[in-house]
């Protein structure tokens, strides 16, 4: 039986930009990129958006990943964004507690082929153990 998780949405009222960087030949350096648009977003969907804006400034390449760690019982919560093949960087955030929704305490400043937050992205619950009723596994009582 699997734990699951509870994901809250979030509302931008105003887009999330930032400078970002992919070391690709040559550099490409993108500064006020928006990462997301004003909107509301539910963590899954942070990642799914944050993927799509990233790939297309990296001409599409598909290469990137964002993801946080959902694994049942032992998943952290962390968010990681990585390139398969390029270094990058991304930096001054427009907003920094929307930074720190990400789990990021600061800039991605030291270009990396992979981030990963150091605290659990907003809005989002992963519980340690499976559900305990006395109705059994039916969660619908």
């Amino acid at each position: 039986m699997s734990c699951g998780r509870l994901e809250a949405k979030w509302t931008l009222s105003t887009a999330l930009t930032a400078n970002v960087v992919i070391n690709t030949s040559p550099v490409g350096t993108f500064n006020g990129a928006t990462l997301l648009a004003a909107g509301s977003y539910y963590p899954t969907e942070v990642c799914s958006t944050l993927k799509t804006n990233l790939d297309a400034l990296s001409g599409t390449d598909g290469a990137f990943t964002v993801a946080f760690d959902k694994t049942d019982e032992t998943g952290t919560g962390l968010l990681t964004i990585s390139h398969a093949t390029q270094t990058f960087t991304i930096g001054t955030f427009s907003s920094s507690t929307r930074r720190g929704d990400l789990g990021f305490a600061a800039d991605l400043s030291v270009a990396a082929l992979s981030f990963t937050a150091t605290t659990v992205m907003r809005g989002l619950w992963l519980p340690d153990c499976q559900i305990d009723s006395t109705y059994g596994a039916d969660v619908g009582h």
